[in-house]
């Protein structure tokens, strides 16, 4: 091997060495001196380092070299605004050799000396940005320079993980120091936290070594997580009614059930009730875990309400409901935990091949497609949420209609109409009704396909943006 490369490779692991945290050292101290190493190292000018606040969605200056930090110590930048914050967001390295923004310049430099090159570099782990490194160059930085710089992001990177983690154990142990004893004590996170604390002390394969250590057992409690809400999957599924009930009591029927985080705040109910069909779609606050909650709470409470209300009617249970809502989330002064909108109808034979049917939306509306004129109508929702308490309270609405057999009603969830695609434009209700009616002829399994189709196409890369439910119901 080839003995230059190997003295550049010893070199690098010194100067690793020489960058790393010591036991002792405050975040800002450690920055500061990073940055002067580095900045050294490759002749920058000035240099400052910006970590990321997720809960506030924004960086902010933690160690600085060669920069005046009192104007910039309270200063907050949101991710995409500015070179800094648009580095952050787009996770890739922004270099400027001219026109660099005059204001940046106000801010970074006293304009003693007037930079001809600015470089940022994004900290990112895990497809998460943890923070972002800028440096000015009075001239220009060599490659050689700014590979040196690509290479020590890793290990800035983690280093800047550890200490951030760090100062969230001390902001829940507001007594918390960072010694080893008080950290044993405490529980199996702090017993990791000194672990990795001790580790910053060994040489870089070691930390390495802790790093991958680390990961396994975030994967492995991930795995752990994601096992526990699978298994929740299938409480969802096993409570909710089978197509095989929407096909007792009508022609045919199709359910579309896409949750966004693999439980759903999405649900539906089917009951016979003195001899009318009631069905019900609901869309929860929230999606995931905490979405998931209030859609059993919402199934269960359908459930209760319609074995004790006397008038079983969409309008009275709507209202049974939003008043058992309100009670048992303790709503009643106005606040608000959680709550639905949902569309509720109930379905009556009137004669050989005709319906009474009834109608209550919650901010839900309801479609219709007709077979004999094949037209589509819509009918509209009352603009109130069921468990949100207000001062003045419309009542639901009960609309009426007369239906046909062969015709199809359609309940849905405003995931439908809300997804977006990779350009992040939202499919919209027009698009969404043109979808339904251009297929609300063909037999409802292949509209199911075709809609799953569709929307799959229409999504592509994009993540889906909400829970995802639609009902199709042939009389």
């Amino acid at each position: 091997m080839d003995e230059n490369f190997i003295t550049s490779i010893k070199k690098f692991l010194v100067f690793l060495d020489l960058i790393s945290w010591k036991q002792g050292l405050a975040l800002q101290d450690w920055a500061d001196l990073m940055l002067e190493h580095v900045a050294e190292n490759v002749g920058a000018l000035q240099a400052g380092l910006f970590s990321a606040d997720h809960q506030q969605g924004c960086l902010y200056l933690t160690g600085s070299y060669a920069v005046g930090r009192s104007e910039l110590l309270h200063q907050k930048i949101a991710f995409g605004d500015g070179l800094i914050g648009l580095a952050a967001q787009k996770q890739t390295t922004i270099s400027v050799s001219e026109n660099i923004p005059q204001q940046f310049s106000n801010i970074l430099m006293h304009q003693v000396v007037t930079p001809r090159q600015l470089v940022i570099l994004p900290l990112v782990y895990n497809k998460t940005t943890y923070g972002v490194l800028e440096f000015t160059h009075p001239n220009s930085f060599s490659q050689r320079d700014l590979l040196f710089m690509e290479a020590l992001l890793p290990n800035i990177t983690s280093q800047l993980i550890f200490l951030m983690n760090e100062i969230h154990l001390q902001k829940l142990y507001d007594d918390l120091h960072l010694k080893n004893k008080l950290i044993e004590s405490k529980s199996e996170i702090l017993e990791r936290a000194n672990l990795t604390l001790e580790k910053q002390k060994s040489d870089i394969s070691c930390q390495k070594e802790e790093i991958t250590k680390q990961h396994q057992k975030l994967q492995f409690q991930k795995e752990q997580i994601t096992s526990s809400i699978h298994y929740a999957k299938t409480i969802q599924e096993a409570i909710l009614p089978p197509i095989s009930v929407f096909r007792k009591y009508f022609s045919d029927a199709f359910i579309v059930f896409k949750p966004k985080d693999i439980v759903s705040g999405d649900g539906y109910f089917i009951d016979e009730v003195n001899g009318k069909i009631l069905v019900a779609l609901y869309d929860c606050t929230g999606h995931g875990v905490p979405g998931a909650f209030m859609s059993l709470v919402t199934y269960s409470l359908i459930s209760e309400v319609v074995s004790k209300c006397d008038q079983k009617t969409p309008s009275v249970i709507c209202e049974r409901l939003h008043h058992e809502l309100v009670t048992r989330l303790k709503q009643e002064d106005g606040s608000y935990i959680g709550g639905l909108d949902a569309a509720l109808i109930t379905l009556e034979k009137t004669g050989a091949t005709s319906f009474e049917l009834e109608f209550v939306g919650a901010k839900r509306p309801l479609w219709i497609y007709h077979a004999k004129s094949a037209s589509m109508d819509k009918v509209d929702r009352t603009t109130r949420t069921i468990g949100l308490k207000t001062k003045s309270e419309r009542q639901f609405e009960s609309i009426k209609a007369t239906v046909y057999k062969n015709d199809v009603i359609y309940l849905f969830s405003d995931g439908c109409v809300d997804q977006c695609d990779p350009e992040r434009k939202r499919l919209g209700t027009k698009h969404f009704e043109q979808l339904v009616a251009q297929n609300a002829h063909l037999d409802l399994a292949v509209q199911k396909r075709e809609f799953d189709r569709s929307m799959g196409s229409y999504q592509f890369s994009a993540d889906q943006r909400d829970d995802i439910s639609l009902i199709g119901i042939r009389l």
